[in-house]
């Protein structure tokens, strides 16, 4: 009996040593991930979660960007960073989730959101209106059963989510069958799991020119920045699109002298014209693969990067160009803040931007030589860069 009580212990001590040996594996294992772009970023209790994007170098078999997950280290497919300590951006310390991995949705791209009834899942939605999601508790991911009319798939969306678990999703694009352009809202509820339509814009109502109408009407934009307002309304800006004429595709930039307003509430749009503020004000160049966040005091739109040149798959030098600018919501007026510290000489592009604390965190870039990653206090206008 005494034999079988030791063996007994030796096998539960076994495996208590391979289950400790698992979780060294799984938590504390660290890497330096693959430069990217059209990443997605989501932040949940500390940690700041990145999955997919179009990888550049570094641990893939390609160099000129990849989207298959076969084509790179597991550790690149799901990874995060754990901002409850410390960090330096010249030496962060990522680990990766390997846990699972193997259901990991490669994209590009995609969107995504915290949702869930407990606030702790990672719903991504990929260009083909797929949904994945990830529990952090559970460290399992799912593709969950959605109700309702799923969406025509596109990309290069920037999603919002609200208190109540619903991500919006607006505007984006698709290549397959052909290349078009959306102004469509579609409304996924993480709680319910269920897809809604919200209102397109048409604010012929609203506005009886015909220029602003048409203005209106056609802003069907990818690439762009969407913020959501405590009041419960998006504001979304800037991005690109891309037309198909008899003369050949034309492509459009849209210009920072206007916003659109998406109500939550009311599932209404309405369009806003914005002004040079009187201290260092400005009416800033329209962009696209820009970062908006909604500065602390709630009043705030500070935009980050981006683009105005549409043959540039990348950053653009400074000159004429202020990296960042800010947007006063309440008057809707422009200007560019006081900023101490060392701005790179070219702007990142598709990059993600999370408010964490009192510091704006700015991860990866389209550009395969810049492996972006750096911090902007928004309290005190003062840039930290890698």
């Amino acid at each position: 009996m005494k034999n079988n009580y030791y063996f007994v212990l030796k096998i539960l001590f076994i495996s208590l040593f391979q289950f400790l040996i698992k979780l060294n594996a799984q938590t504390f294992r660290t890497f330096t991930p693959s430069p990217r772009d059209l990443h997605t970023t989501t932040l949940i209790e500390e940690k700041l979660y990145i999955s997919g994007g179009t990888l550049y170098g570094n641990n893939s078999h390609r160099d000129d960007g990849i989207i298959n997950s076969k084509d790179y280290i597991p550790g690149d497919v799901f990874f995060y960073l754990d901002v409850s300590v410390r960090f330096n951006t010249q030496n962060l310390t990522w680990r990766p989730l390997l846990k699972d991995i193997e259901n990991s949705p490669s994209h590009n791209g995609a969107s995504a959101a915290v949702g869930g009834n407990k606030k702790d899942t990672i719903f991504i939605i990929d260009m083909n209106s797929d949904v994945y999601s990830y529990n952090t508790k559970e460290n399992k991911w799912v593709k969950p059963t959605i109700s309702g009319v799923k969406p025509v798939g596109r990309r290069n969306m920037n999603s919002v989510v609200d208190k109540k678990g619903k991500i919006y999703l607006f505007g984006g694009y698709t290549e397959e069958p052909s290349l078009k352009y959306y102004n469509s809202m579609n409304i996924l509820d993480t709680k319910k799991l269920s897809w809604n339509i919200g209102k397109m814009i048409d604010l012929m109502a609203t506005y009886y020119s015909t220029s602003l109408y048409y203005e209106a009407a056609n802003y069907a934009p990818a690439s762009y920045g969407a913020t959501l307002l405590p009041s419960g309304e998006i504001i979304y800006l800037g991005g690109r699109d891309e037309k198909i004429t008899r003369m050949g595709n034309i492509s459009n930039i849209f210009d920072f002298d206007k916003v659109f307003i998406y109500d939550t509430k009311k599932d209404e749009w309405k369009m806003q014209y914005t002004l040079p503020r009187v201290v260092n004000g400005i009416i800033p160049r329209g962009r696209w693969g820009f970062s908006s966040v909604l500065g602390l005091d709630k009043k705030r739109i500070i935009i980050y990067g981006g683009s105005y040149n549409l043959n540039l798959d990348g950053g653009i030098t400074n000159t004429d160009f202020p990296p960042i600018i800010v947007l006063e919501i309440e008057h809707f007026e422009w200007y560019r803040p006081t900023i101490s510290g060392s701005i790179p000489t070219i702007t990142r592009c598709e990059h993600t931007a999370t408010v964490v604390g009192i510091y704006m965190i700015v991860l990866f870039v389209i550009m395969k030589i810049l492996f972006g990653r750096h911090l902007l206090n928004l309290q005190r206008k003062r840039i930290f860069l890698s």
